[in-house]
């Protein structure tokens, strides 16, 4: 029993140590996203992943030596070794299966494989560009829509348009600058032109109020309820109305130096595509039309302004972390197995499986967000295993002297059945997390599921397709 110990140490501790280091990078770079919540998930989950390395690598082959077999277990090990001496004849359902795959691969299936991941892949693609950044409906992301909170939620939101406010400040360099008549202009001209958004409901500032108070000014004469054409007469009725209100009035519009200003639009709702349309509108007329020369447009406050932000930071932070993860699992790869070659054909069925399940998230309408973000870099760091374990033990076929069509055969019917066990109990585990009545729980177990499912496939089938196509020198 010490012997075997030791053995699993010696063989399997390199392919153990890169494989917790690629599944805790996928949980750290979690953190790109400077959003508080994650990064303590990730800080957390990190240390937890790297003391396992002492845990599982070291400290259970220790105790384990030092547990005595029971004759069952011996009993059991003997049969097993017998069957595996009585070759193709005494395997199972699952082990025949895998034994077909070893065969096929070699010779046709390399091809079929991979004329198929390449469409399948494309489809994926078309599908991803599809995806959301935000969620589908109001109300809180834990919990699912048909929720009483959030059926409540949604009809607040859409007969109350006062609780999803976007901020526009207007910046100025020196005071008074709020109350020249060309910014007061420029900010009537913009509010005049959001206002035409069909996802505006409407928008009030300082500018909003002019006009009715130059009306009150000259005894209520409708004539007069509008801007004063002068620039002079203008500013001064600015400067005037901040002035006349009770302390406090106008706060909300303007600072007491008149170098900032607010301009508040009321949206209909904060979800991913309204947020998406007005952010763009405004943006491309700031662009377009900036303010005179000391004053400028500064996006974005208030309810939609957070998403809009939330947003932003979850679509640069996951490019990154696709990008971090990807690249530190192909660096791993590379050199655990001294071979840049490895690194890749490890590396791309994970990508692939990132494409996928964005497709799905995509056609099903599941938004990323900071539920979801996490992901594709647990799923990238976890569904490494599969192909180290894979490839690791083709490679010790080979030293044994055995050919590539014979090793690939072998890992195939050993490793294959141990790949599909662990994949089956972690997918059957994750799935269970569809019954929870938190949606966001939900939503990652089920990803995680299908993300760590295509992870397995792409070990069994992508990988040794490509060594058979490639035939790389790692192998040889």
């Amino acid at each position: 029993v010490k012997l075997a110990a030791q053995n699993i140490i010696e063989e399997m501790f390199l392919p153990g140590f890169i494989g917790i280091l690629a599944d805790a990078l996928g949980v750290a770079v979690v953190a790109i996203a400077t959003i508080p919540i994650l990064e303590k998930i990730a800080i957390s989950c990190t240390v937890w992943l790297v003391g396992t390395i002492i845990l599982s690598l070291i400290f259970t082959p220790i105790l384990l030596s030092y547990t005595p077999a029971s004759e069952r277990f011996t009993r059991l090990a003997e049969k097993r070794s017998r069957k595996k001496e009585n070759s193709k004849a005494a395997l199972s359902l699952r082990g025949r299966f895998l034994a077909l795959l070893g065969t096929w691969i070699p010779k046709r299936g390399k091809w079929y494989i991979l004329i198929a991941t390449i469409v399948i892949t494309a489809v994926g693609w078309t599908y991803a560009q599809q995806i959301i950044i935000g969620d589908f409906f109001p109300g809180s992301s834990i919990l699912w829509p048909f929720d009483r909170y959030n059926k409540d939620a949604f009809r607040i939101a859409f007969s109350m348009p006062l609780l999803n406010p976007l901020y526009v400040v207007v910046e100025g360099e020196q005071g008074g600058s709020i109350t020249q008549a060309s910014t007061l202009r420029g900010m009537d001209k913009f509010q005049r032109y959001v206002a035409k958004h069909e996802r505006v409901m409407f928008v009030n500032s300082l500018v909003s109020s002019l006009p009715n108070f130059m009306m009150s000014s000259f005894e209520d004469d409708p004539q007069w309820n509008h801007l004063a054409r002068e620039d002079k007469m203008l500013s001064f009725s600015a400067r005037q109305m901040t002035y006349v209100g009770a302390p406090g009035t106008w706060d909300q519009y303007v600072n007491m130096k008149d170098t900032d200003a607010n301009i508040i639009i009321y949206c209909r709702d904060k979800m991913p595509k309204t947020v998406e349309s007005i952010m763009n509108y405004i943006t491309d007329y700031v662009k377009k039309n900036p303010l005179p020369e000391g004053v400028k447009f500064v996006l974005a406050g208030g309810a939609v302004g957070v998403q809009a932000a939330v947003r932003d930071v979850i679509a640069d932070a996951q490019i990154w972390n696709l990008i971090i993860a990807l690249g530190g699992v192909f660096l791993f790869c590379a050199i655990n197995f001294k071979s840049v070659m490895a690194g890749l054909i490890l590396t791309i069925p994970l990508a692939i499986s990132n494409i996928l399940t964005f497709a799905l998230m995509g056609a099903y309408s599941i938004g990323l967000t900071t539920n979801t973000y996490p992901v594709s870099s647990i799923g990238i760091g976890l569904g490494v295993d599969y192909g180290i374990y894979f490839v690791g033990r083709l490679l010790e076929e080979r030293k044994k002297g055995a050919g590539l069509n014979e090793a690939l055969f072998t890992t195939m019917t050993t490793n294959g059945v141990s790949i599909i066990q662990i994949a089956t109990i972690l997918t059957i585990g994750l799935v269970m997390w569809v019954f929870s009545p938190m949606k966001f729980q939900a939503e990652m177990g089920v990803l995680l599921a299908i993300l760590l499912l295509l992870n397995m496939l792409g070990a069994l089938l992508l990988v040794p397709a490509m060594i058979c196509i490639f035939k790389p020198r790692f192998v040889k």
